[in-house]
């Protein structure tokens, strides 16, 4: 049920950042004079690369039970959103995909898009925090099993807690 929950929270943590993006490069995009190709093939290009992602974190995390990347995450990734927040704090006004969001109505909708962005990073970490001392405890037993069993050596550093 772990791996489910956390299976759910990263695709949406990915998801939710780059479909609110998407729509506001459309909006801010559309004004100006770059074709609707251009700006498609850009969003699938970022498609791409957020799916790549998405699927070594899952293979790394989930099918391997790893614990090195994941932990590079959780350490990363709260950095990573002080860094953000500090270049936003600098900015004199939100921005909205690189350009100044300058109307109430764009101000509102970043505001509103930081905090839900927020809470499903919040939710995200907790559930892989979860997963990463699932995988430790599963990595330990199958460890621990492998050692009490009459494998050779190099059967073991796979499993190395």
């Amino acid at each position: 049920m772990i791996r489910k929950k956390w299976l759910i929270a990263t695709l949406i943590s990915y998801l939710f950042p780059f479909v609110t993006t998407s729509t506001a490069q459309v909006a801010v995009m559309s004004n100006a004079d770059i074709s609707m190709a251009g700006m498609g093939l850009g969003l699938l290009a970022a498609l791409g690369v957020m799916a790549l992602a998405v699927w070594m974190l899952y293979h790394c995390a989930c099918r391997r039970y790893g614990t090195k990347y994941l932990t590079f995450l959780l350490v990363a990734g709260p950095l990573l959103i002080l860094i953000f927040a500090g270049v936003a704090l600098t900015n004199k006004s939100p921005q909205i995909a690189g350009v100044a969001a300058t109307s109430l109505t764009s101000s509102l909708f970043v505001f509103i898009t930081s905090l839900i962005s927020i809470g499903i990073y919040v939710w995200w970490y907790i559930q892989s925090w979860k997963l990463l001392k699932l995988n430790k405890r599963v990595r330990r037993e199958v460890y621990s099993a492998l050692e009490a069993s009459s494998l050779p050596r190099e059967h073991l550093n796979a499993f190395a807690p």
